[in-house]
C-alpha cells in the first residue's frame, strides 16, 4: 500500500511539475480527425453551430445552455461525456468555423471544427488540445480517450447531417 500511495505522490509532482515547466509549450494532449460529409459546408455549419439542439442529436450531450448569442465571447455550459463543462466561443465564421475553450476537471480545452467545401462534398475537419495539471499527468490514456470522442461526436454529427440533408 505504501509503495503504491509513494508511486502515485511521485506521479502527481511530475505531472504537476511538468504543468509548471511546460504549460506554455504545445499542448501534452492533441487529437484530429475529418471525414467527407455528402452535405454543404452550409448543411453541416447549420447542424453543428445549433448547440441548443446537440443533445438531441448527440447521445453523449445530456444538455446545453448557451448564454448569449452565437458569437465570440459567449459562453456555455453543457454536460458532455458525463462532465459539466463550462466553455466559452472564441472563433463563429459562418459557415467554415466554429470553436471553443473550455474547463473541466483539471483540463483545460480547445476545440474547433472547420467545414471545407470539395465538390458537392464537405470535409469535416475537428480538432482538440488538452492542457493542464491532468493532461500532462495522463497524455496517453487521455489522447486515446480525446481521440474516440472526436471520432464518436463525428459519426453523431454525420448521421445528422446525413439524415436531413
Amino acid at each position: 500500500m505504501f509503495l503504491f500511495l509513494s508511486s502515485a505522490l511521485v506521479l502527481a509532482c511530475v505531472g504537476f511539475l511538468g504543468w509548471v515547466l511546460f504549460r506554455d509549450r504545445s499542448a501534452p494532449v492533441a487529437a484530429r480527425v475529418e471525414r467527407l460529409l455528402a452535405a454543404s459546408p452550409e448543411r453541416v455549419w447549420a447542424v453543428q453551430s445549433d448547440l441548443a439542439s446537440w443533445s438531441r442529436w448527440n447521445p453523449d450531450v445530456r444538455s446545453l445552455i448557451l448564454h448569449g448569442p452565437l458569437q465570440a465571447g459567449s459562453a456555455f455550459d453543457w454536460n458532455g461525456g458525463g462532465m459539466q463543462i463550462h466553455s466559452v466561443l472564441s472563433e463563429v465564421t459562418a459557415p467554415v468555423r466554429i470553436a471553443w475553450s473550455g474547463q473541466a476537471f483539471g483540463i483545460r480545452a480547445h476545440h474547433s471544427w472547420e467545414f471545407v467545401a470539395e465538390g458537392t462534398v464537405t470535409r469535416v475537419i475537428t480538432e482538440e488540445v488538452f492542457t493542464g495539471p491532468l493532461a500532462w499527468l495522463l497524455p496517453g490514456t487521455l489522447r486515446s480517450v480525446l481521440e474516440k470522442a472526436l471520432t464518436t461526436g463525428l459519426d453523431h454529427l454525420q448521421a445528422e447531417v446525413e439524415r436531413t440533408a
